[in-house]
């Protein structure tokens, strides 16, 4: 699909249900805080944009996902289907998490990548 800059993909308090894979353009993770936005992550060409932990635990969140240029994007709701045993994983360990462990949510996020590159997704 094709999008125009500003276009958001993930709204405030609202579920990710997709994982977009970027043929081309540029995404902006943020979050607001006390009035303020704050950049938590950028997703470039040949990667992925997701709220990672939102679209595991099927929990609102308060990132927004948005477009920094135009873009084409590939979105694939069926990807949890192949990321199944983490997610149950992480929702198994999630009540008794610490801080620290969401923290390292990233690195999450690299074995998600790792597991749909094995797929060849």
């Amino acid at each position: 699909m094709d999008l125009t800059k500003g276009h958001v993909l993930v709204r405030q308090d609202t579920i990710c249900n997709y994982i977009y894979f970027i043929e081309k353009g540029l995404t902006r993770t943020y979050y607001l805080k006390n009035g303020k936005d704050i950049t938590d992550w950028f997703s470039f060409e040949n990667t992925v944009a997701c709220s990672i932990l939102n679209f595991i635990t099927r929990q609102a969140d308060r990132r927004i996902i948005q477009l920094l240029e135009p873009s084409t994007l590939w979105d694939k709701p069926n990807a949890q289907n192949l990321i199944h045993p983490i997610i149950r994983y992480v929702k198994s360990t999630l009540p008794f998490t610490s801080s620290f462990f969401l923290k390292k949510i990233s690195n999450l996020e690299k074995t998600i990548l790792l597991v749909l590159d094995l797929f060849q997704f």
